[in-house]
């Protein structure tokens, strides 16, 4: 459903500054593979994957140590999508937090 609504708007010329996909580390038995964010690029063109910026969430719903294996599972298991140098971002519950994960989609 969102990957039909994206590839209208994608295809409409709505500027599209990114997407965020949002993994909460609190739920650690689901993790995307890396082929559902290129079925975006499929319907979408593959630039679209180059907005994709992957998020990690709930970080004050687990363990540090607990949360640290789930971000390490899933940087391992979405390499293939991150881009050169990048990792999956941390959403901390906070409005910095929140700022830095949206400020490289403010100044493209």
């Amino acid at each position: 459903m969102i990957a039909n609504w994206l590839k209208d708007a994608y295809k409409g010329n709505v500027p599209l500054g990114g997407i965020l996909y949002l993994h909460s580390v609190a739920h650690s038995s689901i993790v995307v593979p890396p082929g559902k964010f290129f079925v975006l690029g499929g319907k979408c063109g593959k630039s679209i994957v180059s907005k994709l910026s992957l998020v990690a969430t709930m970080w004050d719903e687990v363990s540090q140590t607990d949360a640290e294996v789930e971000l390490a599972k899933c940087e391992k298991e979405w390499r293939s999508v991150l881009r050169p140098g990048e990792d999956v971002s941390r959403y901390l519950n906070t409005c910095q937090s929140a700022r830095e994960i949206i400020r490289p989609f403010l100044s493209s």
